[in-house]
């Protein structure tokens, strides 16, 4: 059997271990952080409790090797005990398949990030969840999917910033305001008994892209347009462009935004010309990855 040269294994570097990270809801007593990196990806995590709460009902997941990463959202819904055990059960559900799947071809993405929604239902015993998944390969191919109201941002290095999937969500343009705020957690689909109506798409992402995942806590607190007392943007794309500015490191992103959410929580609304923000108190969850 062929041996290979000590100097030449000692100067064959080998590969990093993989970066992975999973923060459970039950375990957050009030804020926990933490930020990895990978050959073509940086990523990092921020799950925050409400304040006053018994328990956290959001996780999050981070896992990143040499050939792909992978990042997941889940919000809790009801009970604060269920909506903990609910969005962790989902969360490493979805983990444990999502890391160890193979490389396919770009429709086998598709059905990758199928069947993560569906790992992730069969894993909850109790209570309902909400969740936004990403799958990025090292080329920047990948695949995102949203059940629920966990909304997926795109902030391009062009300074363009796109929300690529639905929300299955009362909120939506055209509303009056009242009735925007009064009904915006209203969902239509969650988790498990809905993960068929999981929202998948392809995505590309481009060297200096960053990607961010979230629960509805930071959503429900960015702000919207508005004209003659109806909502004409509910995206909030803008907002958050503007919020996190040139902050292109994740684990800053994710400072940044949880340390404003929790400012506008406090003030509980702002209104400004053409856009108003009337706070949500809630916990926040937020993934984020910079593409290199």
């Amino acid at each position: 059997m062929h041996m290979p040269a000590l100097s030449d294994r000692l100067l064959k570097p080998s590969a990093a271990p993989p970066a992975e990270k999973m923060i459970a809801g039950g375990d957050v007593r009030d804020m926990a952080r933490w930020s990895g990196k990978s050959p073509f990806c940086e990523s990092a995590l921020l799950v925050r409790k409400k304040n006053g709460a018994a328990a956290c009902g959001d996780s999050a997941f981070s896992y990143s090797d040499q050939e792909k990463a992978v990042l997941g959202v889940f919000d809790g819904v009801g009970r604060e005990a269920d909506a903990n055990l609910a969005s962790s059960k989902a969360a490493a559900g979805a983990l444990s398949y999502l890391k160890e799947i193979k490389l396919p071809d770009c429709s086998g993405l598709l059905l990758c990030m199928k069947d993560a929604f569906r790992q992730a239902a069969v894993s909850i015993k109790t209570g309902d969840t909400t969740g936004v998944l990403a799958l990025i390969l090292k080329t920047g191919s990948g695949v995102i999917g949203s059940a629920g109201d966990s909304p997926a941002y795109i902030l391009r290095s062009d300074g363009t910033t796109e929300i690529p999937l639905p929300l299955d969500t009362e909120r939506g343009n055209g509303a009056r305001l009242l009735d925007f705020f009064s009904r915006r957690s209203i969902i239509f689909s969650c988790l498990p008994m809905t993960w068929e109506r999981a929202h998948i798409a392809p995505i590309q992402l481009n060297e200096g892209d960053r990607l961010v995942l979230a629960s509805d806590g930071l959503s429900n607190n960015l702000f919207v347009s508005v004209r003659h007392n109806r909502v004409t943007d509910c995206s909030g794309t803008a907002d958050l462009a503007q919020l996190l500015g040139g902050a292109h490191e994740p684990a800053q992103m994710i400072a940044l935004l949880a340390e404003e959410v929790a400012r506008r929580i406090e003030a509980r609304s702002i209104w400004k010309w053409g856009r108003t923000m009337i706070s949500k108190p809630d916990d926040v969850s937020i993934a984020a990855l910079r593409f290199k």
